[in-house]
C-alpha cells in the first residue's frame, strides 16, 4: 500500500471512531486513493472493518461506497513531468539557387544550381524554365552527372549551353520541383493554402562585343610611328 493511502486511511480510522454510535445517515465522506485495484479493494475493506460490516462487494447497510470516476494507469508520488511536444519534422523547401557566371553571352556555357531541403525524398526531378520567347527548359540532377558533383547531397545541378540567339537583358529563371509521377510537388504556405514548390532567380545576358571593333586608345597614348617610306 503507498505512504499516501496508509496515511489516509489511518485518518479516516480515526474519523470513523470519533463517529462510533452516529447514525450514518446525513454523514458523506470524500475521499480520493489512489493505486492499483487490489490497494484501493484493501483499503475499501479496511474502513469496511471499522464498521463491523461485511467485506465490499456483499450486502452492508452501514457504509455504501460510490464510486465517481476511476483512471488507469501507474500514477507515481510527486509532480507529474510536463509533456513533452513532438519533434516538427522540417518542411520541404527550396534553399537558393545560383547560376554561374551570372552575366554570360549568348551561346555561353553556364552552371545552374539549386539547393533543396527534401526530408522524405519528394522531389524526383527540378524543372528550370528561362522566360524567354519560344522558352528555354531543362531539367536539373542530383546523381552525380551532368556537372553535378556527389548524388544525393540536396544540390541539384547542370551545366548547359544557352542558344546563341538568346537576346541581350534580364531573364527570370523559375524553378519547379515534381515527384516521381511528373506532378509538381506542393507545400504550404503560411496563409495554410497550398502552392507548388518553386524558386526564382535572374539571369543578365550581355550583349557579345561586335567582331573586328576597334580597340580603344586613351587620350594622352603617343601616336605610333610611321613607317619609313621606300623612296627614302
Amino acid at each position: 500500500m503507498r505512504n499516501g493511502n496508509k496515511k489516509m486511511l489511518a485518518a479516516i480510522c480515526a474519523m470513523l471512531f470519533a463517529l462510533q454510535g452516529v447514525a450514518f445517515a446525513g454523514v458523506e465522506v470524500s475521499v480520493t486513493l489512489t493505486g492499483d485495484l487490489d490497494e484501493i479493494l484493501s483499503v475499501l475493506n479496511a474502513l469496511n472493518a471499522q464498521r463491523g460490516g461485511n467485506a465490499v462487494g456483499q450486502s452492508n447497510e452501514s457504509m455504501r461506497v460510490q464510486v465517481h470516476s476511476m483512471s488507469v494507469g501507474t500514477i507515481e508520488d510527486g509532480p507529474r513531468p510536463s509533456p513533452v511536444p513532438p519533434t516538427q519534422q522540417p518542411q520541404i523547401a527550396f534553399s537558393g539557387a545560383e547560376i554561374v557566371p551570372s552575366t554570360p553571352s549568348p551561346g555561353g556555357q553556364i552552371m545552374v544550381m539549386a539547393e533543396l531541403q527534401d526530408p522524405r525524398h519528394q522531389v524526383d526531378t527540378v524543372s528550370v524554365r528561362l522566360n524567354v520567347p519560344g522558352g528555354f527548359a531543362f531539367d536539373l540532377f542530383d546523381n552525380g552527372g551532368y556537372g553535378d558533383n556527389q548524388a544525393g547531397d540536396g544540390l541539384w545541378k547542370r551545366q548547359i549551353t544557352l542558344p546563341a540567339d538568346i537576346a541581350p537583358g534580364d531573364v527570370t529563371v523559375a524553378f519547379t520541383a515534381f515527384d516521381m509521377n511528373g506532378q509538381t510537388v506542393n507545400v504550404i504556405k503560411p496563409d495554410g493554402t497550398s502552392a507548388p514548390l518553386k524558386e526564382t532567380a535572374t539571369l543578365r545576358i550581355m550583349a557579345p562585343q561586335a567582331a573586328g571593333s576597334a580597340s580603344s586608345v586613351p587620350e594622352n597614348a603617343a601616336p605610333s610611328a610611321a613607317a619609313p617610306s621606300p623612296d627614302q
